[in-house]
């Protein structure tokens, strides 16, 4: 079984009229535009965009889809992350070295959040 996850990096977008970029850092960070035309919330557990006119706003955000796989019969390897050697259900694989890292660590390969290239991450 398959799923896609959107992972936010960060929440960000800039007003059209005052020309404000506002960021929303953390859960309910609601955060408006020195105008007010424009609003931003969710930090990185959400995009969510208040607006009076939708081309009132550029979306500044980054995102990328991490896509989960949930495997019918558990299966043994160690996570490169946490070295945890027990049975992995959701199972990660970083495109650009290959890591295999378990659901707590499968958000990002660490290596490369810093790099910029989770955009590369893929699949197990």
């Amino acid at each position: 079984m398959n799923s896609l996850q959107k992972v936010i990096l960060k929440n960000l977008i800039k007003c059209n009229h005052c020309l404000d970029i506002i960021e929303s850092k953390t859960r309910h960070d609601f955060k408006s535009c020195s105008c007010g035309r424009v609003s931003v919330d969710g930090g990185l557990s959400y995009l969510k965009r208040s607006f009076i006119l939708p081309d009132d706003y550029i979306d500044l955000s980054e995102t990328y889809e991490l896509k989960q796989t949930l495997y019918n019969k558990p299966e043994t390897s160690s996570c490169s992350g946490c070295n945890n050697s027990t049975n992995i259900l959701y199972k990660y694989t970083c495109k650009s070295c290959g890591r295999v890292l378990c659901g707590c660590c499968g958000q990002y390969c660490k290596d490369h959040r810093e790099d910029g290239l989770l955009s590369e991450l893929g699949y197990g």
